[in-house]
C-alpha cells in the first residue's frame, strides 16, 4: 500500500509514539530515536536523523497500536474488539487517542522522578562566597563551625518566628561582639537566609534558611555525632 499524503501523518505520528510510549516497568523503557543514515549530506558524509522506514511503522500500526474498533467478519458479522489499526486518514482518530494517552503516561512518569537540582542550586548558593550590595565579597556558610552553628541554633528559636528578632536579641545567644554582629547580620542578608522587615530593625528568617538551618541541625545532631561517637 503507498503512503499518501495522509499516510506521511500517519508515518510520523506512529514515530513519535515511538519515541514517547512508556511499558510497565519504566526503568526496562528506553526512548528510541529516529535510525540514523550515514549519506552525502551538503557535500559531506555525515550521520542524518531519517525517517523511520515503512516496515517498522507497519509493525508499529500492526502490533503495539491496536484500539478497540468495529471487525467486520467474512460471515457478514461485525464486533467490537482489539485489532490493527488501518493506515487510513479514518484511522487517525483512533491513532490520536493512544498517542495522547501515551504522552500522558510518559509525563506522569517523568512527574514522578526527583529532581535535586534545586537543592543542589541553593547549598552552592549558600556555601559559596558571594559579593553584596556594597560591592564587598562574603565567605559562605560553614554548617559544621561552631560559631556558626551557635549563630544559626539562635536565628532557629521559636520565638522569632513571631516577631522577628534584633541584633540586640541575637547578642544574648551569641557571643560577639556587636560589630562582628551587625556583620554577620548583613552576611547572612546576602546570603538569602534572613530579610529584613520594612522600616524597622527587625529580621525574619527566610524559607531557604528555616530549611537550610532544620538540615544543618538535624545532621549534625542525629547523623554525624552519633556516627562520629560510635566509632570509638
Amino acid at each position: 500500500m503507498r503512503f499518501g499524503a495522509y499516510g506521511r501523518v500517519v508515518r510520523w505520528l506512529a514515530c513519535a509514539s515511538a519515541q514517547t510510549e512508556v511499558s510497565a516497568n519504566p526503568r526496562s523503557y528506553a526512548r528510541r530515536e529516529p535510525p540514523r543514515i550515514e549519506k552525502r549530506c551538503g557535500g559531506k558524509n555525515r550521520s542524518c536523523l531519517q525517517a523511520p522506514p515503512r516496515e517498522l511503522v507497519a509493525d508499529k500500526l500492526n502490533g503495539a497500536l491496536r484500539p478497540r474498533r468495529r471487525v467486520e467478519h467474512k460471515d457478514g458479522q461485525s464486533t467490537y474488539e482489539l485489532a490493527a489499526l488501518k493506515k487510513t486518514i479514518y484511522s487517525l482518530i483512533d491513532l490520536r487517542e493512544i498517542m495522547l494517552g501515551c504522552n500522558q503516561r510518559y509525563l506522569a512518569f517523568l512527574s514522578s522522578l526527583d529532581d535535586p537540582s534545586s537543592g543542589e542550586r541553593d547549598l552552592q548558593r549558600l556555601s559559596q562566597p558571594r559579593v553584596g550590595g556594597d560591592e564587598r565579597k562574603v565567605k559562605g556558610l560553614n554548617f559544621f563551625d561552631r560559631c556558626e552553628q551557635a549563630l544559626l541554633r539562635a536565628l532557629q528559636r521559636g520565638e522569632y518566628n513571631v516577631h522577628g528578632l534584633r541584633r540586640a536579641d541575637l547578642a544574648k545567644h551569641v557571643d560577639m561582639s556587636v560589630s562582628a554582629l551587625s556583620r554577620q547580620i548583613s552576611r547572612l542578608r546576602t546570603l538569602g537566609l534572613i530579610k529584613k522587615v520594612a522600616h524597622t530593625y527587625r529580621y525574619y528568617l527566610t524559607r531557604l534558611g528555616r530549611a537550610a538551618i532544620a538540615a544543618a541541625c538535624s545532621l549534625t545532631r542525629f547523623n554525624i555525632v552519633p556516627t562520629l561517637a560510635a566509632a570509638r
